[in-house]
């Protein structure tokens, strides 16, 4: 799946996340823990964020094109598009999700003393 090929490229190539043998959550850990949990959120939001984005730049080139100036009318084709997008990349968030807690859980013995 490219999520999981993104996810493992991209995420956990340079962190610290993956270190064995750790017997105490040093500041290193927390700021590698915070990055990951940063970075998917990102992952996450960006594509829907795009979505949004475009589908106003097309409604107000539209409504200046028109000089149709009603702010109604922004609104309903942006939640749908976007609404369509969650719903598309659903399995996608799910799988990066899962794995991001999957990973996480696996470390957790290694963070405490």
């Amino acid at each position: 799946m490219v999520g999981g090929w993104l996810w493992n490229r991209l995420a956990f190539q340079y962190s610290g996340f993956k270190r064995k043998g750790q017997t105490k959550m040093e500041a290193g850990t927390v700021l590698a823990l915070g990055r990951e949990m940063l970075l998917l959120t990102l992952y996450l939001s960006v594509p829907i964020m795009v979505v949004g984005m475009a589908i106003g730049l097309i409604i107000s080139i539209f409504q200046a094109m028109t000089q149709i100036q009603e702010q109604t009318l922004t609104f309903v084709p942006k939640i749908i598009a976007i609404l369509v997008t969650i719903i598309l990349l659903l399995p996608w968030s799910l799988q990066m999700m899962v794995t991001y807690t999957q990973r996480l859980i696996e470390q957790m013995p290694g963070f405490v003393n």
